[in-house]
């Protein structure tokens, strides 16, 4: 799942998504990691809250919405 406009990538908060974001050394809020916790508890929570906006240029995150 995703919404692509001209320029940005907006993809729903993941484990796997944090995951890369962090790998660029970039860093995240903490409502981010809260977010993570409450998907690993309830499944059904994916595409609710913070999605995670990304320059399709570049990939590099820019910040999150939601």
């Amino acid at each position: 799942m995703k919404i692509e406009t001209k320029r940005l990538l907006l993809v729903p908060c993941t484990e796997e998504n944090v995951n890369m974001v962090l790998e660029r050394e970039q860093s995240v809020g903490n409502h981010i990691y809260q977010h993570i916790e409450k998907l690993q508890e309830d499944q059904s929570q994916f595409g609710w809250g913070p999605w995670l906006i990304c320059n399709k240029e570049n990939t590099i995150w820019i910040g999150d919405a939601g």
